[in-house]
């Protein structure tokens, strides 16, 4: 059964994830390992941030985006080594940048490969005593945009999206039983969609397939952080920057505060005073402001 806003496991979750850890799961994103000595000049030319910035163990927030300036995916890009780089991305993007790498690609050396993780999210500012019964180097701990080996068989993440300290577990799916038995063991205290949901709307982090799809232009969303103003030339970066250079969007992605009685819903037009004046993408009730928050454009 999914919770509700009102069941006492959708407030006890975000609670749990503000104030001490909790797991769910990262399924709904892919892996994609890009390898080869021309990988990094490869990579430099297509996304949106400075790959060239990127020292390995470390990650960055980077985008995708055609000729138009239009959205293909919103990534965080890993390098592990001088030239392997890992591609973190929304499940439903894969096949499109698959097909943009593909149609990119002359005679570099360059190779990349979708790879089949278990991904587990572990949430909260306790996450990492969570993390104590695998006997891994935790040492220091990951931060933000990190990426670091885990117990010899995976790889843990810091990562930056999702609304709350995060930690994720990368594991091949047919893992040895020790490690799987102590995963399942996190799972016990395990949060679902709808706490999720609140913990990215109240940060203010957009989702492909909510707040942005192949229809978008990146200077709407206001996703700056996504783009190098120094590096030059990527796919989409002329239009991009002529837009935000003489101010012609016509519409901005914006946080809202709402009425209780939205609650969470997706796609509705957005009122004021019987005017409509935007578009509502993502909504929940927010238990902490007696109200619904909501993301959208104006």
């Amino acid at each position: 059964m999914i919770a509700s806003e009102n069941d006492a496991a959708y407030l006890d979750g975000l609670n749990t994830c503000h104030t001490e850890w909790a797991s769910a799961c990262g399924n709904d994103r892919n892996w994609l390992n890009v390898e080869g000595v021309q990988a990094q000049s490869f990579l430099q030319r297509l996304l949106t941030s400075d790959i060239t910035a990127l020292a390995e163990g470390k990650g960055q927030w980077s985008a995708l985006l055609n000729r138009k300036g239009q959205w293909i995916a919103d990534l965080l890009v890993f390098r592990l080594h001088e030239s392997t780089f890992i591609i973190d991305h929304p499940a439903i993007c894969s096949e499109g940048i698959l097909s943009t790498l593909e149609k990119a690609h002359f005679e570099e050396d360059v190779r990349w490969t979708l790879e089949d993780w278990q991904r587990t999210l572990i949430l909260g500012p306790k996450n990492t005593a969570a993390l104590a019964q695998f006997q891994a180097n935790m040492s220091p701990p990951p931060s933000e945009l990190t990426i670091a080996p885990f117990c010899d068989e995976g790889w843990i993440l810091g990562r930056p999206d999702m609304g709350a300290p995060c930690l994720e577990i990368c594991t091949p799916r047919d893992n040895t039983s020790e490690l799987k038995d102590n995963l399942h063991a996190l799972q016990k205290i395990s949060v679902g969609p709808l706490v999720l949901e609140a913990l990215r709307i109240s940060s203010f982090i957009p989702r492909f397939g909510k707040e942005f799809s192949s229809e978008t232009i990146l200077p709407e969303t206001g996703e700056w952080r996504r783009t190098s103003q120094s590096k030059g030339c990527y796919v989409g970066q002329e239009v991009v920057a002529r837009l935000n250079t003489y101010k012609k969007v016509q519409k901005y992605l914006v946080g809202l505060s709402l009425d209780n009685d939205y609650g969470s819903i997706t796609d509705a037009d957005l009122f004021i005073e019987g005017r409509r004046v935007g578009n509502i993408t993502s909504s929940v009730k927010s238990p902490g402001l007696g109200t619904t928050i909501g993301l959208g454009y104006v």
